[in-house]
């Protein structure tokens, strides 16, 4: 028989960031949706061509430190 086991700080880690999540505004929230589909490290030409609004979104992202600029290599034109 096999025994379960929960990890009670991850749901509550995972409690807090959905409920910050959820008050984000819909064009934010989407950006966010549109950049997990691309993955973990995405690039903001990519995002752009899936949601346009992402270039004014993307920003305030940043600024809320949902999203962070990766330094490093890339792809030319584009920051990721």
């Amino acid at each position: 028989m096999a025994i379960a086991f929960d990890i009670p700080e991850l749901q509550a880690a995972v409690a807090v960031l959905q409920a910050g999540l959820d008050g984000l505004p819909a064009p934010e929230k989407r950006t966010l949706q549109d950049a997990s589909v691309i993955g973990a490290v995405f690039w903001d030409q990519a995002l752009h061509a899936l949601h346009a609004e992402s270039t004014d979104t993307l920003p305030r992202l940043t600024g809320r430190d949902l999203v962070r600029h990766r330094s490093g290599r890339g792809v030319e034109g584009a920051r990721g």
